[in-house]
């Protein structure tokens, strides 16, 4: 997956939006996104904040440093579509971690919320967020 930054109306800016590609054994990239099929993600000509894949390959978080995140569909090959509308839109997230148990880690401003996040439903868990001062990164590690 990569995130692909297209010139606005000529101008050196751009809007965000979402592809993906497929490599071969000898690294040629290809892709079945288009103008008409990327989603749009934002105009600031620069990703917003942290970009994660869950380890199942089905889900793709893309947070913002100031209004929480959203999740997207990753469908391999296939255009990226939307799944969620932003989440904790009062909350800036500067981090993301998966574990191997559908859990999505969002290290925001206020805490680190915690969802069960599977490619049919999204839920915050009971507790979440974490109160954690100052923190600035988060690592994961699935011991199952």
């Amino acid at each position: 997956m990569l995130m692909v930054s297209l010139p606005v109306g000529g101008s050196g800016g751009g809007e965000n939006v979402l592809a993906s590609f497929t490599a071969d054994s000898k690294g040629k990239l290809t892709t079945k996104s288009t103008a008409e099929n990327m989603l749009s993600v934002g105009t600031s000509g620069y990703p917003a904040g942290p970009i994660s894949i869950s380890p199942t390959g089905k889900l793709l978080a893309l947070g913002d440093y100031e209004f929480g995140f959203q999740l997207f569909h990753f469908n391999g090959g296939d255009p990226i579509t939307k799944y969620t509308g932003v989440i904790t839109p009062d909350d800036g997230v500067g981090d993301f971690r998966w574990d191997k148990s559908n859990h999505l880690f969002a290290l925001g401003y206020r805490g680190l919320h915690v969802y069960t996040a599977t490619p049919t439903s999204v839920k915050e868990e009971p507790g979440s967020p974490y109160p954690i001062p100052e923190a600035r990164s988060v690592i994961v590690l699935s011991l199952k």
